[in-house]
């Protein structure tokens, strides 16, 4: 039975080292803002809040972080992550991904494209954009990912 914290010290003390690993600096707010409104989720404005949101180099939205207490199955949240995905989607180009945490299991979402799965960690954050030419193959194109690539342990 994990741990009964609240949702803050969860975030605190399990997600947002999680995220500082792989390099989303909370204190960089070009990069990660916690708690940004949604409009229209609910007629209470606190209700309709993002817990994080993780943004390109263009200040665009590139995935929501969907943010639970230890003891909540975070699959049951679902529905709030791709009202929030959805919502921002309005506002941009494209469709931000998603994540639900609990500081013990990561849910990464692809609304209408994949399933939800689980992953060991959310993404590394980098700042270089990569050229690959799908042509060239994967032995090509394998060594220009250098540093964005991170060892999952155990594989």
């Amino acid at each position: 039975m994990p741990k009964k914290i609240s949702e803050n010290q969860t975030r605190k003390e399990m997600i947002d080292p999680q995220l500082e690993k792989v390099g989303w600096f909370l204190r960089d707010h070009s990069k990660v803002k916690i708690e940004i409104p949604v409009d229209g989720y609910d007629a209470e404005p606190w209700n309709g809040v993002t817990d994080y949101c993780l943004y390109r180099e263009n200040g665009d939205v590139l995935a929501v972080v969907e943010a639970k207490r230890t003891s909540t199955d975070v699959r049951l949240d679902e529905a709030q992550l791709i009202y929030y995905v959805t919502e921002i989607e309005k506002h941009q180009s494209f469709r931000p991904f998603g994540f639900l945490a609990n500081g013990l299991a990561i849910h990464f979402v692809e609304i209408g494209l994949a399933a939800k799965r689980e992953v060991f960690g959310f993404f590394t954050r980098t700042t270089q954009r990569i050229e690959i030419n799908l042509d060239d193959g994967v032995k090509v194109n394998y060594g220009k990912f250098g540093s964005a690539l991170v060892k999952i342990v155990g594989l």
